[in-house]
């Protein structure tokens, strides 16, 4: 059953030991383990239920736990506590157990059988204590349940159903409230007629009247239904004259949110389901393709699709399917191993629907892990909702756990987030998976004074697809666009088949390239003349997009505008180069890179992005060299042709050596930040070369 003033779900359960246990589901998890008994009694029985006080959202548990009184325990919230017993008339010992609660007050109504089947017996719970007790009815086969409690929506007024022994009929008795929980009167009962003996029943109201729909099967295994207007029952029908069997209840049935009762059920072939518009019964189809099914439930939703769950007793098969007011979805088995594999199968399921959200209502979804999915980084949160009317209103954010505790997301990671916001979608792109990789969505409810509130139908977070790779492509000149250059990607040394971009005055972008954080990523100009090869290292931050890549005709361009803490080494760039494709001008071998490891590329340069810093890890020999982030190396480089240093250079343990032999060339550190040399040499032979220093 779900809260009605909190976001959980408490689940009752009796093993093969008779043990009666409980837990609570909330915040998306399971917990508050507690054991009710022991000694259930007859486990082919239902001898415990749970209900929602409306209001106060306490939780009542009542369970037969071996005698003739059965006993009962209190959930707050927070804590479990036993109630005691409750004071029944009968000496026998209790066997089945079925709860209702007033959708308007604290009232619940317990509706009670012994194991002799010689007496049903109802009670009221006003909030406080069990009182106010009625006894009607028995039934010749005491191993089915022959018993239904349901209270109108409109709240106040209760309807009971007992079998009445072996005359074609059941029995029935109303709680007539006065709207104060447990003020009332039992009294307005009668009998009604059916096709045979009554074995199950089960009583669903309608949304938003006093009508109700009781669905059933006798003694000869005819499944049909009878109507109750609000003052009394009407047309009793059987639905069919073929049911499987009486052993267990291969129906049952719910109100959609348009008025129709809709029934399931199994005859010796197939499951079927018809449905009451009003008017007439619509007539009896097979439910999907369903075959013969041994029991069933439906629930409907708060915005009227009808959840089913369906027990394949042959194949140990649980199917899930729902119905959305004109057709019943494809069925999907959710279970393939059901517990109960033997006769009788009672229901070993349950299904659960959340109740109408209330003011201060809040709601989260189980833990989503960034390692469940396949994108590199989180896309976005998005949801859909009922329309927001006058002061309804729902606030949505993200919270992530920190190891020990949900907390919500930073503003400074996600603005907004702590507030909340009505717009979808939320962007998540810019969350650092690391930090937050187990997330979850969260929701708070604010309705408009009047108990009207704004109903959240579902949401959903998704893994991006893929991030986007851009940049420049630029002349050897670093100044002139170029057009009409096809850019590729490759990922970790491997390219991504089918993911590339043509330049258009000097812009590429190419979408959906899949890379996770601390991967290296190459773009390079593909199917060029040698001349104008151009080639980009990055590592990928684990942060959005990849932007900032400056590609110019013959450089290595190292880095982009993804600022990480981690050095590119040779060994990083030589995951991908001249022995990959021609494309690739520059060759790594062992540690050692070479700028120009092919034709055409004598004068290569390697530039240093801003925000990159490069730490060789090996020699480096390349023409030019253009620092605008960090060179840290303890290596020897080689520059046949110009240095230019506009940042930081680290060479405290390194040697730089200026190789050329007749051209003239330069060293600038006019712009370096920190402009100094640990060794640097001029020459490894003779020759007539210049340099001119600034």
């Amino acid at each position: 059953k779900a809260g009605t003033t909190r976001e959980e779900y408490i689940a009752v359960t009796v093993g093969t030991d008779a043990d009666i246990n409980a837990q609570i589901f909330s915040t998306g998890a399971w917990g508050n383990l507690q054991e009710m008994t022991t000694s259930m009694g007859d486990t082919n029985s239902r001898g415990f239920d749970v209900a929602y006080e409306t209001s106060s959202g306490d939780a009542i548990v009542a369970y037969c736990d071996g005698d003739a009184d059965p006993a009962y325990y209190v959930w707050n919230g927070s804590t479990w506590t036993s109630g005691g017993i409750i004071d029944l008339a009968s000496t026998n010992n209790c066997e089945w157990i079925e709860l209702a609660a007033d959708p308007g007050t604290d009232e619940i109504v317990l509706l009670a059988a012994d194991s002799l089947g010689s007496q049903y017996e109802a009670q009221v719970w006003d909030g406080d204590a069990w009182a106010d007790s009625t006894t009607l009815g028995t039934i010749v086969d005491e191993d089915h349940q022959g018993m239904t409690v349901m209270y109108e929506d409109g709240g106040n007024e209760a309807i009971i159903v007992t079998s009445d022994g072996n005359p074609a009929r059941f029995e029935w008795s109303r709680w007539d409230s006065t709207g104060l929980p447990g003020a009332g009167t039992w009294g307005g009962g009668g009998t009604q007629a059916v096709g045979d003996d009554f074995e199950w029943g089960t009583l669903v109201a309608n949304p938003g009247s006093d009508e109700m729909g009781l669905c059933y099967i006798d003694e000869d295994a005819d499944i049909g239904a009878v109507l109750w207007t609000g003052d009394a029952w009407t047309g009793q029908t059987e639905r069919t004259v073929d049911g499987r069997t009486k052993v267990s209840p291969g129906f049952s049935c719910a109100y959609d949110n348009a008025d129709n009762f809709m029934m399931a059920y199994t005859d010796t072939t197939q499951t079927n389901f018809d449905y009451w518009n009003g008017a007439a019964w619509n007539g009896a189809a097979q439910l999907d393709t369903l075959t013969q099914t041994v029991t069933s439930e439906l629930q409907t939703t708060g915005n009227g699709i009808i959840l089913g769950a369906f027990f394949d007793d042959v194949n140990d098969d649980l199917y899930a399917s729902n119905w959305n007011g004109t057709q019943w979805a494809t069925s999907t088995i959710i279970e393939s191993d059901v517990s109960v594999d033997s006769s009788p199968y009672g229901r070993p399921y349950s299904i659960g629907v959340r109740n109408p959200g209330k003011e201060g209502t809040t709601i989260v979804s189980p833990g989503i892990n960034f390692t469940d999915g396949v994108g590199p980084y989180w896309e976005e949160m998005s949801w859909n909702q009922s329309a927001q009317i006058g002061t309804e209103e729902i606030l949505y954010s993200v919270q992530y756990n920190d190891g020990s505790d949900w907390a919500f997301i930073p503003n400074a990671d996600l603005p907004g987030n702590e507030t909340g916001t009505t717009t979808s979608p939320i962007d998540l792109s810019g969350l650092n998976k690391t930090t937050y990789n187990l997330i979850r969505p969260y929701a708070s409810l604010t309705c408009d004074g009047s108990n009207n509130c704004p109903t959240l139908s579902d949401w959903t977070v998704k893994w991006a697809e893929g991030l986007t790779v851009s940049g420049t492509l630029q002349g050897y000149d670093q100044s002139t666009n170029i057009t009409g250059t096809e850019i590729r990607v490759a990922v970790n040394g491997v390219v991504q088949s089918g993911k590339s971009s043509v330049s258009a005055a000097g812009v590429w972008s190419i979408a959906n390239v899949t890379v996770f954080e601390g991967d290296i990523v190459t773009v390079f100009a593909f199917g060029e003349a040698d001349v104008s090869e151009a080639v980009g290292v990055t590592r990928y931050d684990g942060v959005g997009n990849i932007n900032g890549f400056q590609l110019f005709e013959r450089h290595l361009a190292l880095g982009s505008n993804d600022a990480t803490s981690t050095a590119l080494t040779n060994a990083d760039i030589g995951l991908y180069d001249v022995t990959n494709t021609e494309d690739v001008f520059f060759d790594v071998t062992g540690d050692v890179l070479t700028a120009c490891g092919s034709t055409g590329c004598f004068d290569a340069e390697i530039f240093v992005n801003a925000s990159t810093t490069y730490n060789p890890g090996g020699n480096v020999s390349t023409h030019d060299i253009e620092i605008n982030g960090t060179l840290i190396s303890t290596s020897t480089l080689y520059v046949s042709g110009s240095w230019d240093n506009n940042a930081t250079t680290t060479l405290t343990n390194g040697t730089v050596v200026m190789v050329a032999t007749s051209s003239t060339e330069s060293i600038d550190t006019t712009g370096a930040t920190v402009p100094t040399f640990g060794s640097l040499e001029f020459g490894t032979t003779t020759g007539s070369a210049t340099w001119t220093l600034t």
